[in-house]
Formats: C-alpha cells, sequence, structure tokens
C-alpha cells in the first residue's frame, strides 16, 4: 500500500508576481536592510501573506540565484505563521554578500529582520494631485 505523501508547495495565493504589486511595496512599504538581502513590507487586506523575491544576476548564475530563492520560498512556507503578524506582502532584494549563506543564516537574519520591519515608523505618503 502506498503511503499518501504531502506536498509542501508554495501556493500561488502566496506570491507576490504583478509588477504593480512590488512597486507599491516599494514606494509605500518599510525597509530594513541586513547584510544579506533588504526587506521591504507592507500591510494588507488580503487573506494570507505574500513574499516576492528579486535576485539579480550580480549574484551569479541561474544556479545561485535559484538556490537564493528556493531557501527564501522555503523559510518564508515554514515561519510565516511565526514570523508573520497578519497579511503582509513581503520583498526581499538580494544582496551579493547572500552568496555562499547557508539556511540557518538565512533563516536567523529573516527572523531578526521582520520584527524590526513592524517596529519601523509609518512612511507618510505623499498627497496626489489627481
Amino acid at each position: 500500500m502506498a503511503k499518501s505523501v504531502q506536498r509542501c508547495t508554495f501556493p500561488r495565493n502566496s506570491r507576490l508576481v504583478r509588477s504593480p504589486d512590488f512597486d507599491r511595496v516599494y514606494k509605500h512599504g518599510q525597509r530594513v536592510a541586513t547584510k544579506y538581502f533588504v526587506l521591504y513590507g507592507i500591510q494588507t487586506d488580503q487573506d494570507v501573506p505574500r513574499l516576492g523575491l528579486t535576485v539579480s544576476r550580480k549574484i551569479g548564475n541561474a544556479v545561485q540565484r535559484n538556490r537564493i530563492k528556493r531557501i527564501f520560498r522555503e523559510i518564508f512556507r515554514k515561519h510565516a505563521p511565526w514570523f508573520v503578524k497578519g497579511p503582509i506582502d513581503l520583498v526581499i532584494n538580494a544582496k551579493r554578500s547572500i552568496n555562499e549563506v547557508s539556511y540557518q543564516t538565512l533563516e536567523s537574519a529573516l527572523g531578526q529582520a521582520l520584527p524590526q520591519l513592524y517596529e519601523a515608523p509609518l512612511r507618510q505618503q505623499k498627497p496626489t494631485n489627481c
């Protein structure tokens, strides 16, 4: 008898994929810089927290960039219920120093950066003339 395997996936509704969503987080969200990445976040009215990742070609080849993205997605998937307070859109921009960093180091860095993000003062939005 075959055992049923539970699929531990990163669901589409937990991903930030559209460019306007990224732009909104960059423009109106809070920012926390660490040694390995810059974390942006903004509270939303979505049902679930969402994660967006940017890993530029400066980081390395496709294999290295995809490894970093896989690590962050796994950390977010496993720890979002404990790391994240309510629905939030997060964007992580990797820095060059992220190469050759272990899963545990990134997990710890993200765990330290998220509370700083929540404690940051709200950024004032400029009024629009439209």
